[in-house]
Formats: C-alpha cells, sequence, structure tokens
C-alpha cells in the first residue's frame, strides 16, 4: 500500500466492462482480464490510419491470435475470450491489433507515424 501513498488525493475511477474515455470513441479502454484479474486494453481510432487496438499482455504473439494459449495467465478462459474479442473489435472494425511481445510486428513497421 506504501506504493500508493502519492496517489491519496486523486480521484480514481473503478472501470466495469469497457470504457469510452472522451465518449466520441477515440480512445476506449477494454476489459480484457485473462493475463491478470483486471488487465486492460486500449482502442485508438486515429484520423488517419483507423482504429489500432492495443492489446497489451492479452495478446502476447501472433501465436496466442492462432489459439495458443499465452503464457501467464490468471484465468485461462478469460484470456482466450479476451483474445477473441480483441480480434472480433480488430475485424469488425477493419483495424490492428497489436501484440505485446511480436518483435517482427514493431519491426515491420518501425519508422511509421501513425495518426
Amino acid at each position: 500500500m506504501k506504493d500508493y501513498d502519492g496517489t491519496r488525493d486523486f480521484d480514481f475511477m473503478e472501470l466495469t466492462g469497457d470504457f469510452d474515455l472522451f465518449g466520441d470513441g477515440t480512445m476506449t479502454i477494454l476489459d480484457s482480464k485473462g493475463h491478470t484479474a483486471g488487465h486492460q486494453s486500449l482502442m485508438l481510432k486515429l484520423p488517419k490510419t483507423g482504429y489500432v487496438i492495443l492489446s497489451g499482455d492479452a495478446v502476447y504473439t501472433a501465436e496466442n491470435e492462432q489459439g495458443v494459449i499465452p503464457g501467464i495467465t490468471w484465468n485461462t478462459n478469460e484470456s482466450m475470450r479476451s483474445i477473441d474479442k480483441l480480434k472480433n473489435l480488430r475485424d469488425t472494425r477493419n483495424g490492428q491489433l497489436w501484440y505485446s511481445h511480436e518483435p517482427a510486428q514493431y519491426e515491420a513497421h518501425k519508422g511509421k507515424v501513425f495518426e
């Protein structure tokens, strides 16, 4: 609890489910539990690029998207449900899903600016 001493005056909001941060769809916090009980991912709607989903540790690598269970999970069933959810959001919005531990994905986009 000592780690939180400096935040005692912060106005925290506990989220249940997904949350549209600005109410306009540009930044949505996604409930993607599985890696941990409270894991969250982030979906951005960029003016030129479109939808980009930053999965965090919900999807480590492309293998996880293909059905391989991530190496560290709090709850395997929730983890696989979250992966399916993120894939569905990507597919229905013609977006991109970014994994947290996939060097090839980052190398392929190195130097590109997303707007």
